[in-house]
């Protein structure tokens, strides 16, 4: 049976939002599920709380980018995680690499979803970061969104 890889991304540089899927299977999907409008809530995007809630979906994690000067971290979390303190993540990590960096203007720059059906959030990361489990379950559908801001 042969079978189809289907990827493609949409961008638009006038609203500064990108969209991206990708199928595998028997049959190629042309249709693209594009995420109504509405179906995130950012309330807070301060570097010491960042909180957002999503409407009638519930993606496989988000990610933020936070940048400072020639900093650029991204932050990957579970939709679960309403409430996310970035700059407590990043100063706990007393990285060496760090030293020396200003926090000061650390500040939300990208904010995106993705959305792998039937997998959460630890069932994600499990997958993706496991090089046994990822040889034997192949992901055949995802979905992302993307901001910048």
């Amino acid at each position: 049976m042969e079978k189809y890889a289907v990827s493609a991304n949409f961008s638009s540089p006038a609203t500064k939002e990108s969209y991206a899927l990708y199928n595998y299977g028997p049959a190629v999907n042309t249709t693209a599920d594009y995420p109504a409008s509405g179906v995130y809530s950012i309330h807070s995007a301060q570097k010491d709380n960042f909180s957002a809630t999503f409407i009638g979906i519930k993606p496989s994690y988000y990610n933020l980018t936070l940048t400072s000067g020639n900093l650029h971290w991204q932050l990957y979390a579970s939709p679960d995680s309403a409430i996310v303190n970035p700059l407590a993540l990043i100063t706990a990590q007393n990285s060496k690499l760090l030293q020396g960096q200003s926090f000061g203007t650390l500040s939300l720059s990208a904010f995106g979803y993705l959305n792998v059906p039937g997998l959460g959030f630890s069932d994600y990361f499990n997958l993706a970061t496991d090089p046994v489990l990822i040889q034997n379950k192949y992901v055949m559908h995802w979905d992302g969104y993307g901001k910048t801001f």
